[in-house]
């Protein structure tokens, strides 16, 4: 009896899951399709506006450009290793990042994670509004597949570390550096590299200016990134772990000490 029941039970819950794969894969597909089809349109329209390559003529430039030679020698690997530690083997954008992003914000009922590349942010600073939309998400990937096409890796990274936003009015690593500590980026300690470092994911959130607190929780974040991903020592993660509320406490009074 317990076995007869079993099976029709079984037999019973594969009709509803292949009913429910019957309706909910056309589904995903005309949403897919939809998705695509207006990327495709917002990015046209961006490109209308403005090529890519006058973009990029626009962002070198500025006075506060800097090259990535100009740079920490570490800071651009701090930025690959925190940001899209797959940056070199993906094409613009990362499938991997996606489904552990989708993963996370069906957890947590939210859309926190984007799963973006560099080239995507890159392509995000460029062309369109910074707003979590899911047509823009769809443009920012032909975007960066036009970014990947014509430009190098490299091209890639320094124009992004040069357009992304690291809180309170600075945008670029030189601005960043001349505006929370008042030197030149390649003077950048290594301890405020770290610091710095940290700020994209969330500028407003991080700054100091918010929560002191939170920029060495996210200070200590990037730290430990490069210590496992076996960029540092564990006594160089240990300094600047130790360094940075020294760090952070001439940041937030540069007139003192």
């Amino acid at each position: 009896m317990a076995k007869r029941f079993l099976r029709r039970f079984l037999r019973f819950t594969g009709k509803v899951i292949g009913i429910f794969l019957l309706i909910a894969l056309p589904c995903a597909l005309v949403f897919g399709a939809w998705l695509a089809g207006n990327g495709w349109l917002l990015y046209q329209e961006a490109d209308a506006e403005k090529s890519i390559p006058a973009r990029v003529a626009a962002v070198r430039s500025r006075t506060d450009y800097i090259t990535l030679e100009q740079m920490p020698a570490d800071y651009p690997a701090t930025v690959v290793a925190v940001e899209d530690r797959r940056f070199y083997e993906h094409g613009g954008f990362d499938l991997i990042a996606i489904g552990r992003a989708l993963l996370v914000n069906l957890r947590t009922g939210s859309f926190t994670e984007g799963g973006s590349t560099i080239t995507q942010q890159l392509a995000k600073n460029l062309c369109f509004s910074q707003d979590k939309v899911l047509v823009r998400k769809a443009a920012e990937i032909f975007a960066a597949l036009e970014l990947e096409r014509r430009y190098s890796k490299d091209d890639i990274l320094e124009l992004y570390i040069n357009t992304v936003y690291y809180g309170s009015g600075h945008t670029g690593l030189e601005a960043a550096a001349q505006g929370y500590f008042g030197v030149p980026a390649a003077f950048l300690t290594p301890v405020q590299r770290t610091l710095l470092a940290g700020l994209p994911k969330a500028p407003s959130r991080y700054s100091p200016d918010f929560d002191p607190e939170l920029t060495l929780r996210r200070q200590a974040a990037v730290v430990n990134t490069l210590l496992e991903q076996g960029l540092i020592t564990g006594q160089r993660a240990e300094y600047l772990r130790s360094a940075a509320p020294g760090a952070l406490a001439r940041w937030l009074s540069p007139g003192e000490g």
